[in-house]
């Protein structure tokens, strides 16, 4: 396994790996805050029919990108 430049900064679109190199995982996380206001429908008898997340904003916290699977740290990246 080629140990993981940590310092390099990278761009999201063209990621330095495919897979995650310590499990192989190939689905990646950056960690965001969500902030807005949003509608929850539902029914008559209490029962939801969907979430609107329109009017959802997210703001990237952090510079690092992690493997979904395992949650290791991969690779810096560019905001």
């Amino acid at each position: 396994m080629n140990k993981l430049d940590l310092k390099k900064v990278y761009n999201l679109e063209s990621p330095p790996i495919s897979e995650c190199p310590y499990c192989g995982s190939q689905k990646f996380y950056k960690n965001v805050r969500a902030g807005g206001r949003t509608q929850l429908y539902f029914n008559s008898n209490g029962k939801k029919i969907y979430d609107f997340y329109k009017n959802i904003v997210l703001f990237s916290i952090g510079k690092f990108v992690y493997c979904a699977n395992c949650h290791k740290k991969l690779f810096k990246y560019r905001n």
